[in-house]
């Protein structure tokens, strides 16, 4: 369901402060997931956030795990709580559309791909999910849909 495009830029590079042992954790996980292992990857995210819950990467990680194995209901609150901890990463956002797009929750998809937008002009993985909520809202007649070259 998510794009893979967030693995074919390099790794985030973990906060400095944080703990050595859950950096390289971090690290580790990373590359499970973008090796293609997401479910032993997601272990590992979740073993963070038992010991650190605001960690920003292994709570958006783990929601984008949760969406490429299509269960957009467990991905949300960590998306949501990802766009808390770092309200200015448009990348969360971007997520977060999809999984309410997953969700059938359009309006909502629709205004987070849009802050997405807003906070990265242009972001690829942001156009698909603003794509898909327009459409879903045009076809389900709801009036307040703003055109595609809108926003």
């Amino acid at each position: 369901m998510a794009s893979s495009n967030i693995f074919q830029r390099p790794a985030p590079r973990v906060a400095p402060r944080l703990d050595p042992l859950v950096g390289f954790e971090l690290r580790r996980a990373l590359l499970l997931h973008q090796s293609g292992q997401a479910e032993e990857a997601a272990r590992l995210y979740a073993q963070i956030l038992r010991s650190h819950p605001d960690q920003y990467d292994a709570l958006h990680f783990l929601g984008v795990a949760h969406l490429q194995a299509a269960r957009p209901g467990e991905a949300l609150p960590l998306l949501d709580r990802a766009v808390e901890v770092r309200p200015a990463e448009a990348a969360a956002h971007a997520s977060r559309a999809l999984a309410l797009n997953g969700l059938g929750r359009h309006a909502e998809a629709l205004a987070s791909a849009d802050r997405a937008l807003a906070l990265r002009p242009g972001m690829a993985e942001a156009l698909k999910p603003r794509a898909v909520a327009l459409a879903a809202l045009q076809r389900d007649g709801d009036g307040d849909a703003p055109a595609a070259g809108e926003r």
